[in-house]
């Protein structure tokens, strides 16, 4: 029975924490949201992921000059895809920043 009761309360106070967690990460007004959205540039992202473009800089450079062109190209999707992520949380019910170009 005691235990039953601090299982209870432990996830009471759970509950607890998560909505006061959400309500404080939560932007107070529209302008706050605004502010903690970041636009990005859909074209760009979509050259980054797209193969033929892979492979046209496969033929096109040196082996050497490939891998260092191709980590730069994932460390850039990667940053794509962090400030999509900020976007989502700042926003998780709208658009997030996926509508903007």
């Amino acid at each position: 029975m005691i235990l039953v009761i601090l299982i209870v309360g432990a996830v009471a106070t759970l509950g607890a924490a998560v909505g006061l967690v959400s309500r404080a990460l939560r932007p107070a007004s529209k302008a706050d949201l605004e502010a903690q959205l970041e636009p990005i540039d859909v074209a760009a992202f979509r050259n980054l992921i797209d193969p033929a473009e892979d492979e046209y800089l496969r033929r096109h450079l040196s082996a050497a000059q490939f891998r260092k062109t191709q980590r730069a190209r994932l460390r850039a999707r990667a940053a794509y895809v962090r400030g999509e992520q900020k976007c989502c949380r700042a926003d998780p019910h709208g658009a997030g920043c996926s509508g903007h170009e």
